[in-house]
């Protein structure tokens, strides 16, 4: 009867070691943006961050590549489920960007993107809004 009860007591064990292994999920990759910044704002030493839901999920330096002007490479890490805490996106999150100065002044983006793991998109900035008006021709 002991041996019995130490087979099914090993069983069990196993059985929740295998579950709480298969459960965890692979670790999600960042999403990815890049591009080319348009701003009266942009000058050396700026940041740009992205947000998800009001919170800073990422930031990277504005660097100046004389063809194409200011540029920027972004990676938005995945949510950490672990946490309590909002900290990185998730898929279908609305991303938003920002410039940043260096001394803390912000600049909001127009342009926002959604985040998906492993994704790398081209996103234009710019703090300029486009107007688009209808052509109404009379006769």
């Amino acid at each position: 009867m002991r041996r019995m009860l130490n087979i099914l007591w090993v069983s069990l064990l196993l059985t929740m070691a295998l579950v709480s292994s298969v459960a965890a999920a692979p670790p999600a990759f960042p999403a990815t943006y890049y591009g080319v910044i348009d701003s009266a704002n942009i000058g050396p030493d700026m940041e740009v961050v992205a947000m998800v839901d009001m919170i800073a999920c990422g930031s990277a330096e504005v660097h100046l590549h004389p063809p194409y002007g200011y540029v920027y490479v972004l990676d938005v890490l995945p949510d950490d489920p672990s946490t309590l805490w909002r900290d990185g996106g998730a898929e279908g999150d609305i991303v938003r960007f920002s410039l940043v100065s260096p001394y803390g002044d912000m600049y909001p983006l127009v342009q926002s993107a959604i985040w998906e793991g492993g994704a790398s998109q081209k996103v234009n900035l710019s703090d300029r809004v486009a107007v688009v008006l209808p052509l109404i021709v009379t006769q």
